[in-house]
Order: structure tokens, then sequence, then C-alpha cells
């Protein structure tokens, strides 16, 4: 299987700011956002993400880290709400400690 990881480093070639605003979207358990804010660390970096148990693993893996806010909802083209269902298997889990999937 290729590694389809993205070097963040590369960002900084492309950017000539130091104090981006950049937005972490299904943020996940934050690990993007960390990296970022290692790479950028005067930049603001807004995390969205709309699962609990993602929410919950973001706080745990992520902590708080001054330069990032995390937005806890869904975002979409269409300014309105709807009704958010979850992914769920107990097969494919990211870490030990999870007893479910949390990654919808």
């Amino acid at each position: 299987m290729i590694d389809k990881e993205i070097n963040k480093i590369v960002f900084k070639d492309l950017f000539n700011k130091k104090n981006l605003t950049i937005l972490d979207v299904g943020t996940y358990d934050g690990r993007d956002s960390l990296e970022f804010s290692k790479i950028f660390p005067n930049s603001q970096i807004y995390s969205f993400e709309a699962d609990k148990r993602s929410i919950n693993l973001f706080k745990k893996i992520s902590g708080n880290i001054d330069n990032i806010i995390l937005v806890e909802t869904a975002l979409s083209n269409i300014d309105g709400e709807i009704e958010w269902y979850a992914s769920d298997s107990k097969t494919r889990r990211h870490y030990e400690f999870q007893n479910e999937w949390s990654a919808s």
C-alpha cells in the first residue's frame, strides 16, 4: 500500500507567511493540527470535527495547544442542520484503547 500521508513541511515552502489561518476539516484526533502547529507556531488553526468519539479522542491526543481551536461541528456548503449518523465498526480502530471505529 502506498503511503498517502502528506509531508506538511512542504507547506512551509509554499507559503510566504508565518501567521496563517489553517482549517483542519474533519480533524479526527488532531494529529494534522498538531503538526501544522509545530510548523507554523504563529498561525491560528481551527480544527472542525462533528463525531463526539473523535472529539473525545482529539482532546485525549491533542490536549490544549494555544493556537489550535477545536470547533465541535460539521462543515458543509449549506447552512442548516442535518441528522448525524456516526460510522460504527468493532474491527477498524486506529488506537488500541478504542472500542469502536471513530472516524465518521
